[in-house]
């Protein structure tokens, strides 16, 4: 199985996938989808400093904003928020980790309401009674969710300064940009035995190849995120990868190798007493590439041979 990234000038990256249950149920299922867009990210340290957030201020305040708004609309339909907020943001990586999780377990409540008939209280109001569609609670609660990302663009921590030494550049391919929180068949469940490969990313480097890892479709936060915002991996909404969308990143560097066998890192994991993290999910490596200069990826083709 592979996956090919075409660029101009005949550039390309050829990506050889892993023999595997879960790649091959992946591959089977998001073969067929036509290829949206990619990009290039790289995760670094620059919007923490200080400048970039005086050159935001606006944008800023107005995410903080959307958060109080949010709240306030909750409250006036009956529930009873557990914790205040200052009227302007004081780039608190601790706030934004509690409204994080404000989002995850408020969805995964009402989630498991909807879907698997579980009848328990609210985490956070255990008089509250909901009285609306899944998807219309989920878009309230998102707002407060894509506004805590867009802060955390701002929000130093003591661990976001390794990405200054670590810098990790990735080009991220986008097959469905379909919404996390639809039901639908555009998400593919990993059963327990696949899940297993989120398990194996120290495994994979030892080809010594760059590796191609599922994306983030996570409802909370991979251990790396946990890391780098100074979070409690040890909540329910800290996972590794148990599906996917389709959606995929090619590493550039290895430095997310070298970020995770830092001192720092393991410490880190150390305080909590864990030792073997979820940390990525491998789907394959590149194996061969033209690349120079590649800016523009134009297509995304899957082959069962070359």
């Amino acid at each position: 199985m592979y996956i090919t990234l075409l660029g101009s000038l005949n550039q390309f990256i050829l990506i050889k996938l892993f023999e595997n249950k879960a790649t091959t149920r992946w591959f089977d299922k998001f073969s067929s989808k036509k290829f949206e867009k990619a990009f290039h990210i790289t995760n670094n340290s620059r919007y923490y400093l200080k400048e970039w957030r005086n050159r935001d201020l606006s944008l800023i305040q107005t995410q903080w904003n959307n958060i109080k708004s949010t709240l306030v609309h909750l409250h006036n339909i009956g529930f009873k928020i557990p914790f205040e907020l200052p009227d302007e943001y004081d780039y608190d990586q601790n706030k934004l980790n509690l409204l994080h999780r404000f989002f995850t377990y408020n969805a995964s409540w009402y989630h498991d309401i909807v879907y698997f008939s579980k009848n328990h209280k609210n985490p956070f109001d255990s008089n509250f009674e909901i009285d609306c569609e899944y998807n219309e609670w989920f878009d309230m609660i998102d707002v407060i969710n894509r506004s805590v990302h867009n802060l955390e663009r701002y929000t130093k921590t003591s661990n976001k300064e390794l990405l200054e030494v670590y810098p990790i550049k990735t080009i991220a391919v986008i097959m469905n940009s379909i919404p996390s929180h639809e039901e639908d068949t555009s998400w593919l469940g990993f059963d327990l035995e696949e899940q297993e490969e989120n398990y194996k990313y120290r495994q994979y480097l030892l080809t010594g190849k760059p590796l191609v890892l599922l994306d983030n479709s996570i409802l909370g936060k991979s251990y790396l995120q946990s890391f780098l915002e100074h979070d409690d991996p040890r909540c329910k909404d800290c996972t590794g990868r148990s599906g996917s969308y389709g959606n995929f990143y090619i590493d550039l560097t290895d430095n997310r190798s070298k970020l995770y066998n830092s001192l720092k890192f393991k410490s880190w994991l150390s305080k909590y007493n864990i030792e073997n993290p979820p940390l990525e999910f491998p789907i394959g490596s590149i194996v061969d590439q033209n690349v120079g200069s590649f800016r523009q990826i134009n297509d995304v083709i899957f082959t069962k041979t070359i």
